[in-house]
């Protein structure tokens, strides 16, 4: 009978420590034992930013560290935003005439408007809440002109240059 029990004892150690259980050996009239620690700590896969585009493409950027987009080609307007992917900011050449919509652009930025003609009847930029050029915007000054974009990329969704 000893046997009988020291084989079912041996048998439960094995089974409950594949589940993280541990038994008492301390008979059943004595106090109770103190639960087994278990681990609680989570490894969480590491995530990557990912970098803010245009959807679709077909826009020239670089990279700069400095987020005024100077040196922006005559006839372009460039839009900085930071590129959490890199640590650097991306800096985007819009020169046609269309809306574009953008994709993971977050916080604030820069802009700078060097298309033609200038002066006050010069193409300004709009940045829309909206894919598809739709919902509130904000406008560029006319050209030549650039600034900080304070109020930030988060509700951007498209822009279009012209």
């Amino acid at each position: 009978m000893k046997q009988l029990k020291r084989v079912t004892a041996a048998l439960a150690s094995v089974v409950l420590a594949g589940t993280g259980l541990a038994l008492s050996a301390a008979p059943a009239s004595a106090a109770q034992a103190e639960p087994a620690q278990r681990s609680s700590t989570m490894t969480l896969p590491e995530t990557s930013a990912v970098s803010p585009g245009v959807v679709g493409g077909g826009v020239a950027y670089r990279y700069t560290n400095d987020g005024t987009p100077t040196n922006c080609a005559q006839g372009a307007l460039c839009l900085s935003v930071w590129d959490y992917s890199r640590n650097q900011w991306k800096v985007f050449s819009f020169v046609n005439c269309r809306v574009y919509n953008i994709a993971n652009w977050e916080g604030e930025g820069y802009w700078e408007n060097n298309q033609t003609p200038r002066g006050p009847s010069g193409p300004k930029g709009k940045f829309y809440t909206g894919a598809n050029g739709t919902g509130s915007y904000d406008v560029t000054n006319a050209p030549y002109s650039y600034a900080k974009y304070t109020r930030g990329w988060t509700p951007i969704n498209s822009v279009r240059p012209c």
